[in-house]
């Protein structure tokens, strides 16, 4: 782009973005300019002050207009220029481009890793509590106490037989 494109109203935009803004806010600014004609210096105030208040322009073509009105303002006997606010200039953030940190590639591979640690733990600690299920838990205590019964039968079989060959 050359420079005409990205001038306007005698300020060069090298940021397309805030260009674009500045041209919304001369559109905008004609549109207060006309709704001004006519009114009175405490109309005007209140609209000066409306617009103040809400920070609607963002671009020096805005402050520049804000700032001429509020000169206005303070030409007029009418009006007290303790009532006139200064031009408020809004908390610009500024844009900067994110940059590519060199140690991005060894943190997506450590966290990586460490998920992969983490999926394995899950896996051991589903075996572990299918193996301590408490279905296996009541199978191992009906197996204790079958053996149980079967080794004292055996041995009052074992005492019975004694028994019989004693009489």
């Amino acid at each position: 782009m050359n420079n005409d494109e990205n001038s306007i109203a005698g300020y060069y935009f090298k940021d397309e973005e805030v260009l674009n803004r500045a041209k919304r806010e001369v559109k905008a600014l004609e549109q207060v300019d006309t709704s001004l004609k006519g009114k009175k210096a405490e109309d005007i105030l209140e609209i000066y002050k409306d617009i103040n208040e809400k920070e609607m322009f963002k671009t020096p073509i805005g402050f520049e207009y804000l700032k001429m009105i509020r000169n206005r303002l303070k030409k007029n006997p009418m009006i007290k220029n303790e009532e006139i606010p200064p031009v408020n200039i809004p908390k610009i953030e500024p844009s900067v481009p994110v940059k590519k940190d060199e140690d991005d590639g060894f943190k997506y591979k450590a966290s990586v890793f460490i998920n992969i640690i983490l999926v394995i733990i899950i896996i051991i600690m589903f075996i572990i509590s299918r193996q301590n299920s408490p279905t296996k838990q009541m199978e191992r205590y009906k197996e204790e106490l079958e053996n149980h019964y079967a080794s004292w039968e055996e041995s009052l079989n074992e005492r019975e037989k004694i028994l019989n060959e004693n009489k």
